[in-house]
């Protein structure tokens, strides 16, 4: 028996209780922000990117050829994107890689590149990128 998207539809109440739930387990949280960014593991990536000087400058030149790169990014040509959205586009990926490639766990299975793995995918990539694109 089919059933109607009003039926399908979960109540707030239902909402509620998968929420409390989640949250109970760890596995939902609901305000995550830290000092200001979109949770810890952002903040601290973008800290260790702006704490040394040949690491700073090396993501600020990676911002530099972003927004030059995103002049001719086949997205902006076709106006999926506009150049503001490419240079953070771009400027995210190349930044993530460049941690991806500094990571001394990468290439080991254990229980702390795991747990690495984990860190680095919560990691808001376009907010430290935008933040290199404001300065």
């Amino acid at each position: 028996m089919r059933r109607t998207r009003a039926e399908a539809d979960l109540t707030h109440e239902q909402i509620a209780a998968v929420l409390s739930q989640l949250h109970s387990y760890g596995l939902h949280r609901e305000d995550q922000r830290y000092n200001g960014w979109t949770n810890y593991e952002t903040w601290a990536v973008n800290l260790w990117l702006t704490n040394e000087e040949p690491t700073y400058k090396y993501c600020r030149g990676l911002a530099r050829r972003a927004a030059t790169d995103a002049l001719d990014c086949e997205q902006v040509r076709e106006r999926i994107w506009t150049a503001e959205d490419a240079k953070k586009f771009l400027l995210a990926d190349q930044i993530k890689e460049f941690v991806a490639e500094m990571n001394p766990l990468a290439d080991q299975a254990s229980m702390f590149s795991d747990l690495t793995n984990a860190a680095l995918s919560e990691v808001d990539w376009h907010e430290i990128a935008e933040a290199f694109l404001e300065e």
